[in-house]
């Protein structure tokens, strides 16, 4: 959705694209540039407390609740199973569907496990006890042999916006990297806002300012880069997405200018 608009100039840029969907459009020649790493994935495998499941190994057979195909949690899914536990798509049953219907699964036993964000874990009222059988950041830690985590979301505008208005962007980016260092520099005005901007209550609102840190970045290092270069390679060797991420994609200047500026 925020690519598309970005593509059709509904917006001049994207603060939280999700970055499989934003590689995909990059290969099919999409005019887009990411500027920044905004969101990192902080998804859980978890399984009722009651349930035999005690890892992710045990999952063969078993019905997963995930993103739809074609999103970061599902692709981060699929490949973690298959180069860690050798698990292919045709090993078990991806139920797809929003957190709040994977929770409900959770407790009417229709999914055996689901791969949820860890703001919905700590906020679900009544929610069902959880177990939790492996974190997304940890498998993939494992599976690259890094430090690294995987990237949920990227900030990113059209490359024509990008070329005409250059000072806009790094100003844009600029903004994003102060924005992220209040959200963790004062919790309470953080919180105080989300409460007014997104109508969240006390308790959610807090939740997000807790996990701040976990969740929210916003940089283009040379990290950066490598991290999403290694998600498109295994991305690719795994099915998710289809082709070449092209290097144009990464424009770095405006991440460094705004750098540069402070």
């Amino acid at each position: 959705g925020p690519i598309k608009a970005v593509l059709m100039h509904s917006v001049d840029a994207a603060f939280a694209a999700p970055v499989s969907g934003t590689l995909s459009l990059s290969i099919d020649g999409a005019p887009i540039e990411i500027v920044l790493a905004t969101l990192i994935a902080q998804e859980s495998f978890v399984a009722a407390a009651g349930s035999p499941l005690r890892s992710l190994a045990d999952l063969k057979g078993k019905r997963i609740g995930m993103s739809s195909i074609g999103s970061v949690s599902y692709a981060v899914v699929t490949t973690v199973l298959a180069h860690n536990y050798n698990l292919r798509p045709s090993d078990y049953i991806a139920v797809s569907g929003s957190e709040d219907s994977l929770l409900a699964g959770l407790r009417h036993g229709t999914v055996d496990a689901a791969f949820l964000r860890a703001v919905t874990l700590i906020t679900t009222p009544g929610g069902p006890e959880m177990k939790t059988l492996g974190t997304g950041v940890t498998e993939w830690r494992k599976m690259t042999q890094s430090s690294g985590a995987p990237i949920f979301g990227v900030a990113a505008v059209h490359r024509a916006f990008a070329h005409e208005h250059p000072e806009a962007v790094v100003k844009f980016v600029r903004a994003m990297i102060e924005a992220t260092r209040f959200g963790s520099r004062d919790p309470a005005a953080t919180a105080a806002t989300l409460r007014q901007a997104l109508h969240l209550d006390a308790e959610k609102a807090a939740a997000y300012t807790r996990l701040w840190r976990d969740i929210y970045v916003a940089s283009l290092a040379p990290d950066d880069i490598l991290t999403m270069k290694e998600m498109a390679a295994i991305f690719h060797s795994s099915g998710a997405i289809q082709g070449k991420v092209p290097d144009s994609l990464y424009a770095t200047a405006p991440y460094q200018e705004a750098i540069a500026q402070r």
